[in-house]
């Protein structure tokens, strides 16, 4: 029996100029890759126990099998297959900041549990984010734009999708499918415009929609659909904006039950509301976005949904453009000979 080496490899401010190949003699024998600060080319792969790389340059991608991986603060600059790809049964990881531009995938996350997609600037790639077969994976406030496809995750479970902005994708802009987990996911908060599609999700269990801002796009904003022809345990719609988009404002499936309540469905060319009924509170309503066309999705301060009655705020953003109100105080003055 031979023991684990348990080896802790460092990289600091070096040129990978053929990138790295790490190979372990067997698991757990590196327990942590730390790459800082580096400049990397070509392809890295490797398998290891902790992950971490830190402000590097990379012209090329990564692919590794790590139990736990952080990726932050990276600047990915183009290459043929993936920027960014994780396998390994990840746990609680990471991929923050990171500027990924010019691939067919930026990041990709198979058998991941735990992991957190945050604030990442992702651009003109074929697929920004690729998600199978993962679980409890956050994706929070990233910048998606001028990308094939926005975020795609299929036969994954407990997702939380929130704030992020997903703009100018040629097909899907947010497609979840196949979600297979007790707990459905939860979509809130996300501006997605000016695409080939807005938000799919295909779902057996409970799914929240919130607070979404959807607009512009080629077909139909919103599309509950049911994973294998079953009906969903309960699906929540409300506070979303659907606007100015080609199909309908919403698109559910025959047969499946969706509470809504304050969302707004206005400007869809095929209807406001397919499947179902619309909910009392439901309004049609111009939002008056400050820039349509650029992609601003936030609230004139004219707006019917900055405050709408019995709902309050609609949508992903609130006021961005126009009158705002300004503090006059009265104050008293006395007048001197050189002046007040």
């Amino acid at each position: 029996y031979d023991r684990p080496r348990r080896l802790t490899l460092t990289f600091s401010e070096c040129a990978l100029d053929s990138g790295l190949e790490v190979t372990p003699l067997g698991a757990d024998d590196i327990a942590l890759l730390s790459i800082n600060r580096s400049r990397i080319k070509g392809v890295s792969t490797g398998y290891v126990d902790r992950l971490f790389m830190a402000a590097d340059t990379v012209d090329g991608g990564v692919a590794w099998s790590a139990f736990t991986s952080t990726i932050q603060d990276c600047w990915f600059r183009g290459g043929s297959a993936r920027a960014i790809e994780l396998t390994g049964n990840s746990r609680n990881g990471s991929t923050r900041r990171n500027r990924i531009e010019n691939y067919d995938i930026g990041v990709l996350a198979e058998y991941a549990e735990g992991h957190v997609v945050d604030g990442n600037t992702i651009r003109q790639c074929g697929t920004a984010l690729r998600l199978v077969a993962s679980h409890d994976v956050t994706i929070t406030g990233n910048d998606i734009r001028d990308c094939r496809i926005g975020t795609n995750a299929s036969t994954c479970g407990a997702l939380r999708v929130a704030n992020n902005v997903i703009l100018g994708i040629t097909e899907l802009g947010l497609a979840l499918t196949d979600l297979q987990d007790v707990r459905g996911p939860i979509v809130e908060g996300n501006v997605i415009g000016n695409s080939g599609a807005g938000i799919v999700i295909d779902s057996s269990d409970d799914t929240v929609l919130k607070g979404n801002s959807v607009f512009g796009t080629r077909g139909t904003g919103i599309v509950l659909a049911r994973s294998f022809g079953m009906p969903g345990l309960g699906i929540v719609a409300e506070g979303n904006i659907s606007y100015g988009n080609r199909g309908w404002g919403l698109w559910v499936a025959p047969g499946e039950s969706v509470a809504l309540g304050c969302n707004d469905w206005y400007g869809n060319e095929a209807g406001a509301v397919y499947g179902i009924p619309e909910s009392s509170t439901d309004l049609h309503e111009d939002p008056l976005f400050c820039g349509i066309n650029d992609g601003d999705a936030r609230l004139d301060s004219a707006s019917p949904l900055v405050s709408a009655a019995g709902c309050g705020q609609i949508g992903a953003l609130g006021v961005g453009c126009g009158v705002t109100a300004t503090l006059v105080q009265r104050f008293a003055a006395t007048r001197v000979e050189q002046g007040i």
